[in-house]
């Protein structure tokens, strides 16, 4: 389990009156009440990152191991 505050490349800041989640200079999502339901929604967006990562890197064993 990650840190709370770990959720590196993503960033939360305030904006305007509520807290939003960003990707770089991207905007990802806005309109959290609080700044803890922004930091959990990074986190999701970090879950589905490594998900996804760890799917790529399934496939691409799988295709080496039938290419050898």
């Amino acid at each position: 389990m990650r840190p709370f505050f770990a959720i590196a490349p993503y960033a939360v800041a305030p904006r305007g009156r509520a807290y939003a989640v960003w990707l770089g200079t991207e905007l990802i999502e806005h309109g959290f009440d609080c700044e803890a339901d922004a930091y959990g929604r990074a986190h999701d967006l970090l879950d589905a990152d490594e998900d996804e990562a760890a799917a790529q890197a399934e496939f691409e064993a799988q295709r080496f191991l039938e290419a050898a």
